[in-house]
């Protein structure tokens, strides 16, 4: 085999895989799936949550009290975490031990599920 063959053999293999990855990429990405029973039973969760922690000063329908209405939003469950974390205006921060990231997830998706 001569060098001009040999340095055919590595283009022709990158050749192939580079069209092979194209025709991957090219595929139509899946629609998105309606709510799953997952996302249901997250915002029941966020409800218990909600009402445990949120509702004495943002009301039980989550449309204010003696603070603000958080409904409706479609605050997505890192920026409502960063707020619950930190405080924003008169309300606290608040301690992991009062509501667990994974439960202010679900107040998100309870809130999310108010607002539609």
């Amino acid at each position: 085999m001569n060098r001009a063959s040999r340095a055919a053999v590595p283009l022709t293999v990158w050749a192939i895989a580079l069209s092979t990855l194209s025709a991957c990429a090219a595929r139509t990405p899946p629609a998105p799936s309606a709510p799953t029973v997952a996302a249901a039973a997250s915002a029941d969760e966020g409800r218990t949550a909600f009402l445990n922690v949120c509702a004495g000063c943002h009301g039980e329908d989550a449309l204010g009290g003696m603070a603000p209405p958080l409904v409706p939003t479609q605050q997505r469950a890192e920026a409502l975490l960063e707020i619950v974390r930190t405080g924003r205006g008169v309300m606290p921060p608040l301690d992991p031990g009062l509501i667990a990231d994974d439960e202010v997830a679900q107040v998100a998706a309870f809130l999310r599920s108010l607002s539609q």
